[in-house]
């Protein structure tokens, strides 16, 4: 009987995810932004779209000291005259892990895939096969 468990894990990891997704932390909402796709926010109607991807992260098969940069834009879409422009950076000059925009404030939360999984395609990513996770919460 143990093996029901097993199955029934390895069945529910065979399911899609949807394109979106909208979780919550301690400090806001998380919705995953896949590359260059329009996401909803459902609670304040503004529309992200993550348009480029830096990803400086340390390679799979090496010790590294740091994670790596990390660099993402981001379109948002508050109104449909109001388009601003976002850079969310773990690392970099021109950007930090939070952004402010009017009536939230944007969190770098993570990036998927792992660099071991991108390693595994055997190609250079594009800007489609990464997903962002950003937090959203209130000022």
């Amino acid at each position: 009987m143990r093996l029901l468990p097993a199955a029934l894990a390895l069945a529910l990891a065979a399911l899609p995810l949807p394109l979106a997704a909208e979780g919550s932390t301690e400090d806001g909402r998380v919705l995953l932004l896949p590359g260059d796709r329009e996401v909803s926010d459902p609670t304040t109607g503004v529309t992200f779209r993550l348009t480029a991807v830096t990803d400086q992260r340390c390679p799979a098969d090496v010790a590294c000291v740091w994670e790596g940069m990390i660099r993402l834009e981001i379109e948002a879409v508050l109104a449909p005259d109001d388009s601003r422009s976002v850079i969310l950076c773990n690392a970099c000059d021109d950007g930090g892990r939070t952004a402010d925009l009017p009536g939230m404030i944007l969190r770098f939360e993570g990036l998927e895939p792992s660099t071991a999984e991108l390693a595994r395609r055997a190609r250079l990513p594009v800007l489609q096969d990464y997903t962002a996770s950003i937090a959203l919460s209130a000022p």
